[in-house]
């Protein structure tokens, strides 16, 4: 009697966060035989990892594209349930599936639980070819993973169109060769060609160019 006490919890698990605390000191009253409660609840937890998009080679309006992405996480054999937040603030997956766009140089962040697996993924967007730099799937671990976002790299294509137009009455079906030159900032454009709608593909030879062969209508 007379005396008087504070009690504090120290060294909190990991884990766990003290949500309510009652008598924990005196306060200069006289209790007969105090209580202390301290009161913890257990808080899984979460993992997050950064996504990061980039467009090169691209116009102004490029740049402001909004591009559309999905995370697909599994938890065990499933689809993942549990607590998701896209850049802090909460979603509900999908059959596991959330979706968010970025513009090129914007940031996403992405958090789950502890063991989630993921799996990362851009829509195909006329005009642009895709790449990747840095993990596009993956679990979440307790290691903040922010720093080393996944990375989708878009270029942007240019179109051409060639069409082959015959007159005079000719017999149809023969067809006409072309050779198409591309350039690159003034050099001759080495790499990567596809006809629009998943035709024809192939590479440019060394001095950016490339062979078509067409028949009237074409």
């Amino acid at each position: 009697y007379g005396s008087s006490y504070e009690v504090k919890e120290v060294n909190l698990p990991m884990d766990y966060a003290l949500v309510k605390k009652e008598n924990e000191r005196s306060n200069g009253s006289t209790l007969t035989n105090p209580r202390a409660v301290f009161t913890n609840t257990y808080v899984p937890p979460m993992g997050i990892i950064a996504v990061q998009k980039r467009v090169e080679d691209g116009s102004a309006a490029d740049e402001q594209k909004a591009f559309t992405f999905t995370c697909t996480l599994t938890s065990g054999s499933g689809s993942y349930t549990g607590a998701c937040y896209v850049n802090n603030q909460a979603v509900t997956p999908v059959n596991g599936v959330v979706t968010f766009t970025l513009k090129h140089g914007e940031k996403a962040t992405i958090s789950a639980l502890v063991g989630t697996k993921y799996a990362l993924a851009e829509m195909a967007a006329d005009g642009f070819t895709t790449t990747t730099q840095g993990n596009v799937s993956g679990e979440f671990t307790r290691q903040n993973q922010v720093s080393t976002p996944a990375i989708f790299v878009n270029r942007a294509q240019a179109e051409l169109t060639v069409e082959k137009i015959v007159t005079g009455g000719a017999p149809g079906g023969q067809a006409f060769d072309f050779t198409v030159k591309l350039t690159k900032d003034g050099e001759p454009y080495v790499g990567a060609w596809r006809e629009k709608g998943g035709g024809h593909s192939g590479r440019t030879d060394a001095q950016g160019r490339m062979n078509l062969s067409l028949r009237g209508g074409e």
